[in-house]
């Protein structure tokens, strides 16, 4: 490769040389010798300047053209020479205010000006290869915080550090509230070129980062912050994992008291909620929910509120969470059609426990009605709402309709059979042997009902499990209704002797009941 300095030397002897046998030119010579000096760099890679060779070619050539309107004013007619020198100096005042305030725009306001507007940064390119901040095992929430933009304390006039407030805050608040986050703030991290927050995130094994920046709407005591999380879309009703956060605060004290952060704050309560629930501590997990709605409304965190209740048997309020969590699914645009459907169908679901099949049926057909229309629909939802809405209609004994959406749902969970686990079908072939018992079809009941069994053992290592008790007291009420003394005596008595198992303890009295109702059905003294 040629040695840039031998180049660089040429070209400046020969701009000389130009520039002294025709001195009018001189602005001329220049531009062309700025235009050749930045190919240069270009060519030979001098430092990390990627050049804008369109804006720079459009600047150069209306300077060009400048000078030779200068040029051509001094050999002409002194009646147009004015004219033509009032146009060059009106092009370049033009060129030279544009060229500073687009430096100054560069500097003062957003990072990336240069890179949208011009096509090139000033700013150095990102280093690909980093260190995690953060262990990809870790199952902790984990917070990304890069530097803002300090801002001016109105009262001290004061330069403070937002995103070092905002990092204390989070870790006290951990503290406080014990969230299982992790915060880290990487002080001095620097912008970079190409610099892709949701990558970086992604790169640091992060959840969650923020990060902010002075802006020509966000100055004086503005703090005005960005944020990416890997739950977005799911937790904010969002389709776009990537939001905006601003906040007004008068002083520092208002920022690290939480003011406009309103949206981080949801997210870790969120977070924190969500592992609780998973863990089936409900009362924790309604606790953090709460904190969450607090902090923004949304239909995820009301129908895990409603979920919790329901799984602490608070039916009422159940209800009154998932009416809610549903009226925010229909109302919040975009509209999210799946978890709207899925909403709906919880809502049948609940009703249903509750002995309320018109609701339960209302709720079902229009939950099933959206996942069946829309066109990524979620397979496993829909065959668990078919199952559901078979389940109502069988209990009130609409066998038809019973049976026509139990064998909708059996053929989708039929063609998903490798990805499915055999508690679902143990779950199907139970309520379908029930319905099919519902209907008086007692062969049908029978069928189904061993075939539950037969599912069962096939998962459940514990044999002494309280769903085999469910199963043996199904099969031995239909072996009654065919009249078979032996096998009904056979599976109740398996049914009582595993009632007496630790943890079965609640289901005695009611196998008890159902042993002596079906010995006294065949006239016989059941044994002590």
């Amino acid at each position: 490769m040629e040695d840039p300095k031998k180049k660089l030397n040429g070209i400046f002897n020969i701009l000389n040389k130009a520039i002294k046998k025709y001195p009018s030119l001189k602005h001329a010579w220049l531009l062309v010798g700025v235009f050749v000096l930045m190919w240069l760099i270009k060519y030979f890679e001098i430092g990390d300047v990627i050049i804008p060779w369109k804006p720079i070619l459009i600047v150069i050539g209306l300077l060009f053209v400048a000078s030779i309107f200068t040029f051509v004013t001094r050999h002409n007619d002194k009646r147009i020479r004015p004219a033509l020198i009032g146009v060059s100096y009106v092009i370049y005042v033009t060129v030279v205010l544009f060229i500073i305030g687009a430096i100054y725009f560069g500097i003062t306001g957003k990072p990336k000006f240069y890179e949208k507007v011009f096509g090139f940064s000033l700013i150095e390119p990102c280093d690909t290869k980093i260190e995690p901040a953060f262990s990809k095992v870790d199952s902790s929430y984990k917070i990304l915080i890069l530097p803002f933009s300090q801002y001016r304390q109105s009262e001290k006039n004061k330069m403070v550090d937002a995103g070092k407030i905002l990092s204390d805050r989070l870790r006290a608040l951990n503290i406080d509230d014990l969230l299982n986050i992790k915060v880290k703030y990487l002080e001095d991290f620097k912008q970079c070129v190409n610099f892709e927050e949701r990558s970086f995130r992604q790169a640091n094994n992060a959840n969650l980062i923020i990060f902010g920046w002075q802006e020509n709407d966000c100055n004086g005591t503005k703090v005005c912050y960005k944020y990416d999380s890997d739950s977005i879309s799911y937790f904010m009703n969002a389709k776009s994992g990537f939001n905006f956060g601003r906040t007004q605060s008068s002083s520092a004290g208002d920022f690290y008291d939480g003011e406009g952060q309103e949206d981080i704050d949801y997210l870790l309560y969120f977070h924190a909620g969500k592992i609780e629930f998973e863990r089936g501590h409900f009362s924790n997990a309604i606790y953090y929910h709460k904190k969450a709605e607090q902090n923004k409304v949304t239909g995820p965190v009301l129908t895990y509120l409603a979920c919790s209740y329901q799984n602490s048997n608070d039916t009422g309020l159940a209800i009154q969470y998932h009416i809610r969590a549903l009226k925010e699914f229909e109302t919040t645009e975009p509209i999210d059609f799946l978890n709207l459907a899925v909403q709906n169908c919880n809502l049948g679901v609940i009703y249903a426990s509750v002995d309320s099949s018109e609701n339960a049926k209302k709720f079902l057909l229009k939950g099933v009605s959206l996942l069946e229309t829309y066109d990524k629909y979620d397979r496993f939802n829909l065959a668990e709402s078919y199952l559901n809405l078979g389940s109502v209609y069988g209990k009130d004994t609409i066998c038809d309709s019973a049976i026509f959406y139990f064998g909708k749902a059996k053929y989708l969970l039929e063609a998903m059979n490798s990805t499915i686990e055999k508690s679902v079908f143990a779950t199907f072939y139970s309520n379908l042997g029930v319905t099919y018992a519902n209907c008086n079809y007692w062969d049908s009941a029978l069928k189904y009902h061993l075939i539950t069994l037969s599912t069962q053992k096939q998962y459940i290592q514990d044999t002494n499990s309280y769903e085999f008790i469910i199963t043996y007291n199904n099969i031995a009420k239909t072996y009654q209704r065919l009249n078979d003394t032996s096998n009904a005596i056979t599976f109740i008595e398996k049914a009582w002797e595993l009632t007496f198992h630790p943890g079965n303890e609640i289901l005695r009295k009611v196998i008890n009941e159902r042993r002596e109702h079906l010995y006294k059905h065949f006239n016989m003294k059941s044994p002590k």
